[in-house]
C-alpha cells in the first residue's frame, strides 16, 4: 500500500472517530516529513530498522525529534489501526531508542525584579483589569480562564474552571468583539 493511500484512509478514520483536525493534520505532516527523509513510498518500506537509522542520523533537536516521532507514530496507534482494519500491521515507531532531551537551565529574572513588576501592576491598574491581574498572579489563571469565570465557578474555598469552557468563551469573545472583562451572567428562570 502506498503511504499516501494509507494516510488518506487514516484521515477518514480519524475524522470519523472525532479526533481534532489539528491533531490529524499534525500527525500526517510529521509522518510525511519522516517518510520523505527516509525516501520511502510504500508502507512495507517503513521498517523499525529504517526508522532507528533515521533517528540516529537525524539532526533535529532532541525535543523536536521526540515530538515529531510522537505525532507521526499516532498514525499507528492501536485505535487507528483497528478502525482501518489493519490490526496485523507492525508499528515502526513502537520500540525506537529516542535521544534524551537536554534540559537547558532556565535563567529566571531576579526575585526583586519580579516583586517590583507585581507591585507596579497592582498599583497601576484599577477596576476589572486589576482584579484580572491579581487573579493571574494569585491563582495562576490565564486570560481565557479569567474572562470565562462566572459565579457558578466559585465554590467555598475553590474556583472551578473547565478548559473547554475557557476555550469556548475565548472563541465567542473573538467572534463577537470584546465587550468587557466579565461575561454577562446567565439568568435562570425558575
Amino acid at each position: 500500500m502506498l503511504l499516501d493511500d494509507f494516510l488518506e484512509r487514516y484521515h477518514r478514520s480519524a475524522v470519523s472517530r472525532g479526533l481534532r483536525r489539528r491533531s490529524i493534520r499534525g500527525a500526517k505532516e510529521d509522518f510525511r516529513r519522516i517518510a520523505r527523509d527516509l525516501g520511502v513510498k510504500r508502507l512495507v518500506e517503513l521498517t523499525p530498522q529504517a526508522m532507528q537509522q533515521w533517528v540516529e542520523r537525524c539532526e533535529l533537536k532532541a525535543v523536536t525529534l521526540r515530538s515529531r516521532l510522537k505525532n507521526a507514530g499516532s498514525v499507528f496507534a492501536k485505535p487507528s489501526l483497528h478502525s482501518l482494519g489493519m490490526v496485523d500491521v507492525p508499528n515502526p515507531f513502537a520500540n525506537l531508542v529516542k535521544p534524551k532531551v537536554d534540559r537547558e537551565p532556565f535563567a529566571a529574572p531576579p526575585r526583586a525584579w519580579i516583586q517590583e513588576l507585581m507591585r507596579q501592576g497592582i498599583e497601576g491598574l484599577t477596576g476589572e483589569p486589576r482584579l484580572g491581574f491579581v487573579l493571574a498572579l494569585g491563582a495562576g489563571l490565564r486570560w481565557g480562564e479569567i474572562t470565562s469565570l462566572n459565579w457558578e465557578n466559585v465554590q467555598p474555598g475553590s474556583v472551578r474552571i473547565a478548559a473547554e469552557k475557557a476555550a469556548e468563551d475565548a472563541l465567542f469573545r473573538s467572534a463577537n468583539g470584546f465587550e468587557g472583562f466579565w461575561r454577562q451572567p446567565e439568568v435562570k428562570v425558575l
